[in-house]
């Protein structure tokens, strides 16, 4: 790719189906009474096992793993507790398994229909979530029609935009098509987040993003207590894919590093740097067997602004790039646009 100018073209649409999950983090502490319990030793373990998940759940989207572990062994004694239940769909909605929200989040409501001023969005999420689109469409209509007029004009495009993806899977699902997903496996897969895949046009390199402990500099992100993003590549020699390797400098750095887009060719790798303007995409170019320090500079005219700029895709000539960003002009929250190389 090359060239001295580029235009910078309408967004195309909307991008992913959670930009807000983190509004429901404020909830009310989980109270406990001694009475709910067959025994005072339940009640003792209980409240211990529930004064970790508290602590975790406080720390936002880091904690929310470890805060569901404890929260579910308090269910074990108190099922039946509307603020638990509501923790617990939380939880499960900042997962990978967000599906399992759903069934919490109805305990919750059946319980106390007013447990959080966000109960009925987050029904609403987890029936879409789960391919309930009637459900779902009929409580985001629900939260619609509950919001003050201020409410309403701030998440109106928001939930318009939720209620017509449903209305698109309902559509989607009449005619489905068969397909299968394989996991990796080991070399390339661990416990820890793996994301942001690319993979070369050969099919030869995969390069992704993961948040391991062996992370450049062994940092931590404080906004979620989860290591600093690094990116790692993986290859296919024909049999399989190798161990995947953290590439280290100058990729990676003491902060976060990921995966953002890849040319067609394999030569220039396309990263995030969230430390410049509230987030940029960078590029990095492949000189023989290796890649130099990624640099804004071909992006910074009519790419990179002060706002949020991420994930980025190419077309197979390498002269159009779909990114992603907040920037004003858009329909709301990150959209996707689209940008064109000059002749």
């Amino acid at each position: 790719m090359g060239g001295p100018k580029m235009k910078t073209i309408k967004y195309l649409s909307s991008l992913f189906l959670f930009a807000f999950l983190l509004n429901n983090l404020g909830a009310q502490e989980v109270i406990i009474k001694k009475e709910d319990f067959a025994s005072k030793d339940d009640y003792k373990i209980a409240k211990e096992y529930l004064s970790k998940a508290e602590e975790y759940y406080a720390l936002g989207r880091g904690g929310m793993k470890s805060a569901l572990d404890f929260y579910l062994k308090v269910y074990q004694y108190i099922p039946n507790h509307a603020m638990l239940n509501y923790k617990i769909g939380s939880c499960y909605l900042h997962s990978i398994q967000k599906v399992k929200c759903l069934d919490y989040f109805k305990k919750a409501y059946s319980l106390n229909p007013t447990i959080q001023p966000d109960i009925v969005w987050n029904l609403a999420t987890g029936y879409h979530l789960n391919a309930d689109f009637d459900k779902a469409i009929e409580f985001y209509t629900k939260y619609k029609n509950q919001l003050s007029p201020s409410d309403l004009q701030q998440k109106r495009k928001e939930i318009d935009k939720r209620i017509q993806e449903c209305n698109n899977g309902k559509e989607l699902i009449k005619n489905p098509i068969r397909v299968f997903i394989d996991n990796l496996g080991p070399n390339v897969n661990t416990m820890a987040p793996e994301y942001s895949p690319l993979i070369s046009a050969d099919e030869s390199m995969l390069l992704f993003t993961s948040r391991r402990p062996d992370t450049y500099g062994g940092g931590s992100d404080p906004d979620d207590n989860l290591y600093f993003e690094d990116i790692y590549v993986s290859y296919n020699d024909g049999n399989g894919w190798s161990l995947a390797k953290n590439v280290g400098k100058p990729l990676n750095t003491k902060n976060n590093d990921a995966t953002v887009g890849l040319s067609p060719d394999g030569t220039q790798l396309f990263t995030f740097n969230g430390k410049v303007n509230n987030g940029d995409i960078y590029v990095s170019k492949l000189k023989g067997s290796e890649w130099t320090a990624p640099d804004d500079g071909p992006l910074k005219k009519y790419i990179n602004t002060e706002f949020h700029e991420t994930s980025a895709s190419f077309s197979f000539d390498g002269k159009t790039m779909y990114f992603v960003s907040d920037r004003e002009g858009g329909f709301g929250g990150h959209d996707i646009w689209v940008s064109q190389w000059d002749k």
